[in-house]
Parts: C-alpha cells; sequence; structure tokens
C-alpha cells in the first residue's frame, strides 16, 4: 500500500479478512496471516464493499464497475 492514498472504505468480511478501498485500489488482509496485504491497484478507486449469502466480497469502483473476491473451496 502507498503511504500516499487515500482510504474511502473500511469492511470486516464474513470471513474475518479486512478490506481497505481507497482512490488507488483495494487491500485485502486475513488475521494471523504473517504476509503482507494483497493489494489491487488494476480496479482503480475503491469506493465499497458487500458481503454476499455466498461468501463473496463485492468490490465497487468508480472507473471500472463492479467485481467481486471469492475464496478458493
Amino acid at each position: 500500500m502507498d503511504a500516499g492514498m487515500n482510504v474511502i472504505a473500511i469492511h470486516e468480511a464474513d470471513d474475518g479478512s479486512i478490506w481497505i478501498g481507497s482512490d488507488k485500489g483495494a487491500a485485502r488482509t486475513v488475521k494471523g496471516n504473517t504476509n503482507p496485504a494483497s493489494f489491487f491497484d488494476q480496479i482503480g478507486n475503491c469506493t465499497s464493499f458487500f458481503d454476499d449469502r455466498k461468501g463473496r466480497v463485492w468490490i465497487g469502483t468508480v472507473q471500472h464497475g463492479l467485481f467481486y473476491w471469492e475464496t478458493a473451496s
């Protein structure tokens, strides 16, 4: 993550992961995981998150529409 980014949204997903939306992308971090956060800069300005009943996290963006994250089963 870039120190110069502006955080727009923070979300704790149903699986316990933390999502951070910014003007430069989105990041996901998992509690207890010693690896750094995953950062998705290709989606652009990330403004919102939503958990659905299937366990997916929907990610709303300004430039590129709607995406979802789904963990492998």
